[in-house]
């Protein structure tokens, strides 16, 4: 949950040329998941593993963030992404508490409902304005490459561009 809302800041970093600050940080990482993990699970057994993993991973997420705002002043909780990823988590979390609850869910079913997730989404992005300039860029670059077939991408993009 926490990469999730945090996002791809591993990948930020790397296309940024910082891959010897993500390779320190995710060795100290895996350290620190070691170390939680040898004092938690004799007290609480398996769980003091998945805990520990838990701790180091939401850790890593946190000092990759911070790293990556100062470093390129991305923010990790600028509204062009806190405003969708707030509307869809909240449409999620109360539509998959009442599917929890009323109906269990096939394989099929479940990658249906993760697919309106993805679909919600983006209709989210692109109705609240969130598209930035360089995501535009991205999605006009991408579409001069595959020509026409993608021009209907870049006009969503641009319609849901924050001028």
């Amino acid at each position: 949950f926490i990469h999730i809302l945090l996002g791809t800041n591993g990948q930020s970093l790397v296309m940024l040329g910082r891959r010897r600050f993500l390779a320190i940080i995710q060795g100290v990482s895996v350290g620190a998941n070691l170390l939680l993990s040898f004092v938690l699970v004799p007290l609480v057994g398996i769980e003091g593993a998945a805990l520990g993993s838990a701790i180091a991973y939401i850790l890593m997420n946190i000092i990759t963030s911070g790293y990556l705002y100062h470093v390129s002043g991305l923010h990790p909780f600028s509204r062009n992404y806190i405003v969708p990823v707030g509307i869809t988590m909240t449409v999620v979390s109360c539509l998959g508490g009442v599917l929890a609850y009323s109906v269990s869910l096939s394989l099929t079913e479940l990658c249906l409902f993760g697919l309106f997730v993805g679909l919600f989404h983006t209709a989210t992005y692109l109705v609240t304005k969130s598209v930035n300039d360089g995501e535009l860029e991205m999605v006009a670059a991408f579409s001069s490459q595959f020509g026409r077939r993608s021009r209907f991408i870049l006009r969503l993009f641009e319609y849901g561009h924050s001028k």
